[in-house]
């Protein structure tokens, strides 16, 4: 297995920045300098600390919309399966699916084509016809 090169630290998988104490990026020996550089990092932490928990705040409030969305999507389904119920009756029992309903629609029309047509109304399209 390959060691991880000079100045790297492997983190999860991930290839990271070890932090240098090279003689190019020495500490400072003054006390206010040191002072400054600590509350510089503390201030950057407080700073990612604050833009995590806003992160998780707002990927909470999207989890929740997600669930609602669902939650309403179910309840669609189901004033639909009750409009279905409502309908066609015992018969939407057995239409699992819109092919189902496509299928029943299809053969709700090949029935009605098949009927003799009222004189009265072949008399009140051949009207609306000539009207036009």
């Amino acid at each position: 297995m390959r060691q991880p090169s000079a100045g790297r630290a492997r983190m999860d998988g991930v290839m990271a920045q070890r932090p240098s104490n090279s003689r190019a990026d020495p500490l400072p020996d003054d006390p206010a300098a040191l002072r400054v550089l600590v509350e510089t990092l503390m201030r950057q932490r407080d700073e990612d600390a604050a833009a995590r928990a806003e992160l998780v705040r707002r990927m909470d409030a999207l989890e929740a919309r997600a669930q609602d969305l669902e939650l309403a999507k179910l309840r669609l389904e189901m004033e639909l399966l009750k409009y279905k119920k409502w309908m066609y009756g015992p018969r939407a029992d057995k239409l699992a699916s819109l092919g189902d309903v496509a299928q029943m629609l299809l053969l709700f029309g090949e029935e009605l084509e098949q009927r003799p047509i009222d004189p009265v109304d072949a008399a009140d399209v051949a009207a609306e016809d000539t009207a036009s």
